[in-house]
């Protein structure tokens, strides 16, 4: 495959797997009062009472989707190059 297209899927597939890990809880021992989510690395947070606003760390949503971009980009590489290697 050509390394654009890995990349576009790469890209789309950490996007959609970020937004996917945000409605998971974030297991927090550090403070009580506050739930987050995302993983691994928590990007969504909200004090627990009334009404609270929900807060987005977008420095990171930006790691935690750089993060799995990184790790499918790898992933596809790998499989694609036992295809190659295996398809001969």
């Amino acid at each position: 495959m050509k390394n654009k297209l890995i990349l576009i899927i790469s890209i789309l597939s950490g996007i959609i797997l970020t937004i996917i890990l945000g409605f998971v809880p974030y297991p927090t021992g550090e403070l009580i009062g506050i739930q987050k989510w995302g993983y691994p690395i928590y990007w969504l947070s909200q004090a627990v009472y009334p009404s609270a606003p929900i807060e987005v760390s977008w420095l990171n949503l930006f790691f935690d989707c750089a993060i799995w971009i990184i790790c499918f980009f790898l992933l596809i590489k790998l499989i694609n190059s036992l295809i190659t290697r295996y398809k001969k």
